[in-house]
């Protein structure tokens, strides 16, 4: 897309309405002479707006299963991406812990995606055009990641040696492959205060050339202390919003302004941008209340075509974000929980707002 021919496009337009506005196309007096003509009446003219035109309009793509991403079903995806406006996509690895407190990370043969079909995703999408970000994720098979914390420095230092040999078979992966942005970690509170990070980056800059992000979590991103060994502020954003299982548009917009706000601030305190590493919502009653995990199970299309429209009001373009990534679309567009938005309500005002910017 053009940026420098999309501004000359949006000031000649404006500068035509001005001129119908205030009656100065086509105007003059048949008879001559010094007759008044009586303006016609003003109609507000909208204010140039200018684009951030290097914000990523992202969507996570994702997969649990060894081979999902060698599967003809993804290149429809990806084309219905392309075609909502969909600029980036980002993919998901994910390897896995027995638990919150286990130090041993592995892949799982049935369920993490082989490196070949990685390579393949990443291929197809750089050959529609689309920008890449590779998101490897560490899963505990019980509990969660933002619980994996250790008691023991022994503990701490066998885990840290772990994830260091998992994150650096894909940072080269991204590597090889010209992916242009890489997720260092994914939502791993329990560890983000501890230094070994510092070392980690290191070793993903050593071998990776690209840009790089960690994606905290919405309650985390405050207290990361290596913002500045990265390149974005990651955020997965599921902030709660409001109380109630069938909120307005105009209540959706009052919780989004103080969040707005309190990131903005953030961002020109570090002096970095923003990257909505992951936001979305469930197509079920309620989903703004939890947005990680709604209240019910009552189908609400709406419910989430507005948080997701509400989303974009606040987030998108403002100068403070870098980009947005919604969650989630599968490797087939297949919806497995509620947070897929095709052929939902949500879909459209995916297709308008990541249109607006054409």
């Amino acid at each position: 897309m053009n940026y420098k021919k999309n501004i000359v496009n949006i000031i000649a337009g404006s500068a035509l309405a001005l001129s119908l506005a205030y009656g100065t196309v086509g105007c003059g007096s048949s008879s001559g002479g010094n007759s008044e003509i009586s303006a016609p009446e003003q109609t507000p003219i909208p204010p140039i707006i200018i684009k951030n035109k290097n914000m990523q309009e992202g969507v996570q793509i994702t997969s649990w299963w060894h081979n999902d991403y060698i599967m003809p079903a993804l290149d429809n995806t990806l084309d219905k991406m392309l075609n909502l406006g969909v600029e980036s996509v980002s993919f998901l690895a994910t390897q896995y812990q027995d638990n919150t407190n286990s130090t041993a990370i592995y892949p799982i043969n049935q369920k993490t995606p082989q490196d070949s079909g990685l390579e393949t995703a990443i291929a197809k999408a750089k050959s529609r055009g689309m920008k890449t970000v590779l998101k490897p994720h560490v899963d505990p098979l019980s509990g969660w990641r933002t619980d994996i914390t250790f008691s023991s420095e022994a503990d701490w230092a066998a885990w840290f040696a772990n994830y260091n040999t998992f994150i650096m078979h894909y940072a080269q992966m991204a590597e090889d492959n010209g992916v242009d942005l890489f997720v260092v970690g994914t939502e791993l509170k329990g560890t983000s205060q501890r230094q070994e990070w510092n070392q980690i980056i290191d070793n993903i800059r050593s071998v990776y050339s690209g840009k790089i992000v960690y994606a905290a979590n919405h309650d985390e991103y405050r207290n990361v202390p290596f913002w500045d060994k990265v390149d974005y502020i990651g955020v997965d954003a599921y902030f709660e919003l409001t109380n109630s299982l069938d909120p307005t548009p105009a209540e959706l917009d009052a919780a989004f302004q103080p969040i707005a706000s309190e990131l903005q601030q953030f961002s020109q305190q570090k002096g970095k941008k923003i990257i909505f590493t992951e936001i979305g919502y469930q197509s079920y009653d309620g989903t703004n209340v939890t947005p990680w995990w709604a209240p019910t199970s009552t189908p609400d299309q709406q419910e989430q075509a507005d948080c997701y429209d509400a989303a974009f009001r606040a987030f998108f373009n403002k100068d403070w974000v870098e980009g947005m990534y919604f969650w989630d679309t599968h490797w087939n567009m297949a919806d497995l929980d509620g947070f897929g938005f095709v052929n939902k309500q949500a879909e459209s005002v995916v297709d308008d707002w990541y249109h607006k910017s054409d």
